[in-house]
């Protein structure tokens, strides 16, 4: 997103101005710190003037921070996690 900010020349508080959105959310979000919601994605993506999934694009597990993926500590364990919580949803 910065990369598609800079050479639009917006500051990030354009960008978020033209979002719609509260700059720290904005800035959070260029970060990857911050969770971007699909609504949100597309005002962004609107805002950059390109498609939103061009944003995600690229994007795996192993680019969310540690916080983000349950309590694992790896993109591996993380992919542990779920599968077990698969297998326990079918068997319901």
């Amino acid at each position: 997103m910065r990369e598609t900010r800079n050479t639009l020349g917006l500051s990030a508080r354009q960008t978020a101005a033209h979002a719609g959105m509260d700059v720290t959310h904005y800035s959070r979000i260029e970060r990857g710190e911050g969770n971007a919601t699909l609504h949100a994605l597309v005002k962004i993506g609107a805002a950059l003037q390109t498609d939103p999934g061009e944003l995600i694009t690229g994007l795996t597990l192993s680019d969310l921070p540690t916080e983000d993926l349950r309590g694992a500590h790896t993109a591996d364990e993380f992919q542990a996690w779920l599968a077990e919580k698969r297998r326990r949803d079918d068997n319901k």
